[in-house]
């Protein structure tokens, strides 16, 4: 992996004088890295050294945890082997390998070590052999893509973390300790899995015809469907389900978002959510236990805000499905003029709001809505009028103010946008087409002009990293990615 996406872990360390702790519990060589060696590393658990061995005058060095990643790994290879070999049984009877495969199958509880081939006859997969493909499929994609869980938690939380906080922090620290026990539960390695699928980037995927066939989205997908049909409703397994249709969405997976997060919903309502949300809105924010306090207390705001805005964004979406094919009429019309009416008073206030909390969360979304409503009457209408062309020059200064800020908070350097969520993606797009039927209108050039370059390079940048801006950009006739500046 490259430095950009997050994966690199630096240049050589200095090494110590002798093995690591795990390494010489487990029998393996180490390469005695500081301040952690490259297995310990690699399978993600704590490296001890004896005697504390200093870097800089400091000591390194954690509490070790059973290193059995790598044995159990190499188990969990020559059981998927063994399942899906093409020999009969007899001929697989006294290799040298039964009893390793007999020890791993009795742990999970799975009766025989020959069970029926699993891809012809699915009714014999039970839940003890899912609980280790599942192991397995983490354990394999974390190897394929050079990582760890702990590079994979801080991707997550620096970058998703920061717009979709629905994570606790403190369940999933205890989580992780199990994890590099093994014996995490099954649905915090499917959230894992989940987790990783959101944060990697389309090149960094597998080689795949698209990323609908890639076989981390494959793999995720599948065992989240199997855990959703066979196994109780839980938080995570609504948590996983969220983060697979987020990457649905974003990289433009035919319409199976809808379903994925219909699904979520289902998953939701039977686990009584909306009790849950009802008990939350009432209580007294000085009365929370501190689990309740890290998501209630620092990000209830931006939640909030984020939540309204997104209602009546959904309003805006369903307007225009349901009149579509609706011919132009004085009440259509005044139906809209009351949706754009609700969407400027809700703007106002947070602008209000804005000023005493310097949080923009929001305001970018009910900024997109009301151009994708606005174009919406010029389609209908044939043509664009004066007070329409200046609501909609208006909106765009409004936005391109907002999207300036962005940009200055987070810096010039080329991932910038790297925390910030797919649905940005189509503000520049209504942005860009806004702006074309002004262009067509305006000839006389009475209004300002708006420089749209920002616009572009926001779809531009973001276009390694989701599919939906590399759409926008097509659908655009704008090209992928900033012309080359070399001489």
């Amino acid at each position: 992996m490259n430095g950009t996406n997050g994966f690199n872990h630096g240049s050589p360390q200095p090494l110590a004088q002798r093995t690591c702790a795990q390494c010489k519990s487990s029998k393996k060589k180490c390469d005695k890295v500081l301040p952690k060696c490259g297995r310990c590393l690699r399978i993600s658990i704590d490296c001890l050294y004896p005697d504390a061995e200093k870097v800089n005058g400091s000591e390194t060095g954690n509490e070790a945890n059973d290193s059995r990643f790598e044995e159990v790994f190499e188990r969990l290879k020559r059981i998927e082997a063994h399942v899906f070999s093409s020999e009969p049984p007899a001929a697989q009877n006294g290799s040298p390998q039964q009893n390793p495969l007999i020890n791993l199958a009795n742990s999970h509880g799975i009766e025989s070590t020959s069970p029926t081939n699993w891809a012809l006859e699915p009714g014999t997969l039970k839940p003890q052999y899912m609980s280790l493909i599942l192991w397995q499929s983490v354990l394999a994609t974390l190897d394929e893509h050079k990582a760890t869980i702990h590079d994979v938690t801080r991707m997550y939380i620096s970058k998703t973390d920061q717009w979709l906080p629905m994570i606790s922090n403190m369940k999933f620290q205890k989580e992780l300790a199990l994890y590099g026990q093994l014996v995490s539960s099954d649905k915090f390695v499917l959230l894992v899995l989940a987790m990783h699928l959101v944060i990697s980037p389309p090149a960094d995927h597998p080689p795949a015809a698209s990323l609908a066939e890639s076989p981390w989205y494959r793999k995720c997908k599948y065992l989240f469907q199997y855990f959703v049909g066979f196994r109780e409703p839980n938080i995570e397994l609504i948590q996983a389900g969220m983060l697979i249709a987020v990457f649905e969405f974003s990289h433009c997976i035919e319409d199976r978002a809808v379903t994925t997060l219909g699904i979520c919903c289902r998953l939701a309502y039977l686990l009584d959510f909306d009790e849950v949300m009802v008990k939350h809105a009432s209580q007294d924010l000085g009365k929370l236990s501190a689990d309740d306090e890290e998501v209630n207390i620092e990000r209830l705001a931006r939640c909030v805000y984020e939540y309204d805005a997104a209602q009546r964004n959904g309003r805006v979406q369903k307007f225009i499905r349901d009149y579509r094919y609706a011919p132009i009429s004085p009440e259509l019309t005044e139906r809209i003029q009351v949706i754009l009416q609700d969407l400027e008073e809700y703007l106002n206030m947070r602008k209000t709001q804005m000023t005493q909390d310097g949080s923009w969360a929001g305001i970018h979304v009910v900024i997109g809505a009301a151009l994708h409503i606005q174009c919406f009457l010029v389609a209908k209408q044939g043509n664009i009028d004066p007070v329409t062309m200046r609501s909609l020059h208006s909106y765009l200064e409004q936005l391109h103010s907002v999207m300036s800020r962005c940009r200055t908070f987070y810096g010039f350097e080329e991932n910038y946008l790297d925390g910030i969520q797919p649905t940005w993606c189509g503000l520049p797009y209504h942005a860009i087409r806004s702006y074309r039927l002004i262009e067509e209108a305006d000839t006389q050039g009475e209004l300002p002009k708006i420089d749209m370059m920002l616009f572009v390079e926001t779809l531009q940048i973001m276009a390694p990293k989701y599919k939906l801006a590399e759409k926008c950009l097509e659908l655009l006739e704008l090209p992928q990615s900033p012309p080359s500046t070399s001489t």
